[in-house]
């Protein structure tokens, strides 16, 4: 029997229980975080509320980037806690806050008895027709409280105290529970959103099950004939177009499950082999940009750009691509260059077979014709009235009423990163909604920040982040961020294209991360070919990883000050 010396036991211990070890540690960290008093946090108006939002924030930061358990469990319990301690169904113990009571004013047409109106003008009323409760403001404006009476009308209160309609309004009393509503976080699983990923899902599904892209992929890639930099220039292009409509990941484990046996029938001194296992995860990384159900991040930053009580742009699928598409067809381009520099070709021709394909039938006609009409539908949402949401369903009906999908092809949709995206909503919007966001705006001095350092830096540590955890989990750790930041800086934003270009800018410098092999599903899939070293990686991923933010955000600030984000 092996005998182990203390320090011996003690790094077996460590070894064997690292996993619950980091859980323990973060989760102690975390409620010392929410015990503590609020007044230690030096922020202003800091409730026990937003003081939990702060711990589950940190929470979930560190066990993003630990990957104590994977990405998709952390989005999970993210929306199990709220429930339990931010929400109005949460732990009795814990829901010590009373609702707030807000009174505002409206314009109103129709009064009723009792109802509490006040009176602001600037005309001159008589003595006797001002109530003892009336009061003088700047400027000479003069508040009446008003009590409606019983068959008083509006014309009847403007001929008492001669003044016009415009200065009558109503009061109106809203009560404001500081809780959540568990209803609410509960629905960050149906987001639409998540919808959204979800019909691009299962048209990825139904395209793999049916042979339709193998058929696809040999289709287009036979244009680029056997010469090697055009093949090389056509496994990027045809990678990037399927990424666009198709998850990255399946992306790139489609293109090299039936590539990776061609290239590894090429001779063992052909250093172009390492550019056409890297133009792989290059294509499906840079092309998932193109679209908003290319990859997580985007639908991320879009849900809080189409947000219709924050930013309210109205960004649809066409209009991302009209700005998206060109950028990445540039970037494709110097990749494929700096491929062809980095590992040129020995052999004068590659000929890629591609086998099997897409079965005959009705089927068939069925799915292509559906793929046709929703990709369309997405890109004309102007056109059509019908939003890319409502779109993404589309497919699903289809298939469910042709039985082309059963019940038991759901298992194959890839809920982990359906739950990751519902878990990173619910985090931001948990910030927003308990108004930890609106207290950090009020009490950091963001307008004194330099705003260039502002926007680019987003993007750097979302690039930074993602290198070593999940993208989505780099994203809706700094989207929630940098709302909050945009929030506390929009006038000085506004030359820069105001708080949208923060939010594209985060998720464009994510799908920029692709330097190590722990950096993408797809960069994980083709190191595991055994055709790349990390060091190929590691020097391709940076050079255009840096090139492309440069490139990327002197588009996007350039179109932000047209005020297409802002």
């Amino acid at each position: 029997m092996q005998q182990y010396t203390p320090i011996g036991r003690c790094l077996r211990f460590l070894r064997r229980y690292n996993r619950y070890i980091k859980v323990s540690v973060i989760a102690i960290i975390a409620l010392t975080i929410a015990l503590l008093p609020t007044t230690i946090f030096g922020i202003p108006g800091l409730t026990p509320i937003q003081q939990r939002m702060i711990a589950i924030f940190v929470w979930a930061a560190l066990m993003w980037i630990i990957e104590a358990v994977p990405a998709w469990t952390t989005s999970l319990l993210i929306i199990v806690i709220m429930l339990l301690t931010v929400s109005d169904s949460s732990l009795n113990f814990l829901k010590q806050e009373k609702e707030k009571t807000s009174t505002s004013l409206q314009h109103v047409s129709k009064i009723e008895k009792g109802d509490t109106l006040s009176i602001i003008t600037k005309q001159e009323i008589a003595a006797e027709m001002i109530p003892t409760d009336a009061s003088i403001k700047e400027d000479g404006i003069l508040l009446v409280k008003h009590i409606a009476a019983k068959g008083e009308n509006i014309d009847s209160i403007c001929n008492r105290y001669s003044i016009s309609k415009n200065d009558v309004y109503k009061e109106t009393v809203t009560k404001k529970s500081p809780y959540m509503s568990y209803k609410d976080i509960m629905g960050y699983f149906a987001n639409p959103t998540v919808m959204l990923f979800m019909g691009g899902f299962i048209l990825a599904l139904v395209a793999s099950k049916s042979g339709v892209d193998i058929s696809m992929a040999r289709a287009m890639l036979k244009p680029f004939g056997s010469r090697p930099k055009v093949v090389l220039f056509g496994f990027i292009i045809v990678t990037a177009i399927f990424s666009m409509f198709v998850s990255n990941t399946a992306t790139a484990a489609m293109m090299l499950t039936f590539l990776a046996p061609v290239l590894r029938q090429l001779p063992a001194n052909e250093k172009g082999t390492a550019a056409l296992a890297l133009a792989i995860p290059i294509g499906a990384n840079i092309g998932g940009l193109a679209t908003p159900i290319g990859t997580p991040p985007n639908g991320i930053a879009l849900q809080y750009i189409n947000d219709p009580t924050g930013l309210n742009l109205n960004v649809g699928f066409g209009e991302w691509m009209t700005i998206m598409t060109p950028l990445v067809i540039v970037i494709l381009i110097i990749s494929w260059l700096l491929l062809s520099i980095f590992y040129p070709f020995t052999s004068k021709e590659i000929n890629i077979r591609i086998i099997g394909g897409a079965k005959k039938g009705w089927r068939t006609s069925v799915i292509y014709g559906t793929l046709a009409v929703t990709i369309l539908l997405w890109m004309f949402e102007s056109l059509t009235g019908i939003n890319s949401y409502v779109v993404a369903l589309i497919p699903i009906g289809v298939f469910a009423i042709t039985r082309i999908i059963k019940s038991s092809d759901l298992k194959d949709i890839d809920w982990a990163c359906l739950w990751m995206v519902a878990g990173g909503f619910a985090l931001g919007d948990g910030m927003k909604k308990t108004g930890l966001a609106q207290t950090m705006v009020d009490a950091i001095p963001f307008d004194s920040w330099p705003v260039l350092a502002v926007v680019l830096g987003g993007g750097v540590i979302c690039w930074l982040l993602s290198q070593f955890i999940s993208n989505s989990a780099a994203t809706a750790l700094m989207v929630p961020l940098m709302v909050a930041v945009g929030s506390g800086m929009q006038e000085a934003l506004g030359d820069y294209g105001g708080v949208g270009t923060l939010l594209v800018g985060v998720a464009m410098a994510a799908s920029f991360a692709m330097s190590l092999p722990i950096s993408t599903p797809p960069n994980a899939i083709a190191y595991s070919t055994g055709l790349i070293k990390t060091k190929q990686m590691f020097i391709t991923g940076m050079t255009i990883g840096i090139i492309s933010l440069i490139i990327g955000y002197v588009l996007i600030i350039s179109v932000g000050k047209t005020g297409y984000f802002g």
